[in-house]
């Protein structure tokens, strides 16, 4: 069994990530994030999109939307603050899992023999 080791690096960014979740939780969003929400919620409800919903964009960042719109409705709060939650979420997961990926390996010295061929002086006339 292995244990969840969190080094300085990993610790850094959950600090930034909470510093910038501090910094970017009163931002308005801008108009097509909220009509994207609004559409997944309409989803989540029943609506169907392109028959009772009218839109152009591929419906991949609305089917994003529909969970959005259930944990809002499963918390209680704001479509906007689940979005942005959701977004710092994703973001922390896939650093901290770069970095369990990339823990404990070191970069790893050519031999030898090739050394000499990765050096600017190969390039040199002989």
């Amino acid at each position: 069994m292995t244990t969840l080791k969190i080094g300085w690096p990993e610790a850094l960014v959950v600090a930034l990530l909470a510093l910038c979740l501090f910094l970017v939780w009163h931002i308005p969003l801008h108009h097509d994030v909220i009509w994207q929400l609004w559409v997944g919620r309409q989803i989540y409800h029943g609506g169907e999109l392109y028959r009772g919903i009218v839109e152009l964009n591929p419906p991949l960042w609305f089917w994003v939307a529909v969970p959005i719109a259930w944990l809002s409705e499963l918390t209680g709060l704001r479509d906007r603050s689940v979005l942005i939650l959701f977004f710092f979420a994703a973001t922390g997961i896939a650093i901290l899992l770069s970095g369990l990926i990339w823990r404990g390996r070191r970069p790893r010295r050519a031999p030898r023999s090739t050394r000499r061929y990765s050096s600017p002086r190969c390039f040199r006339r002989w």
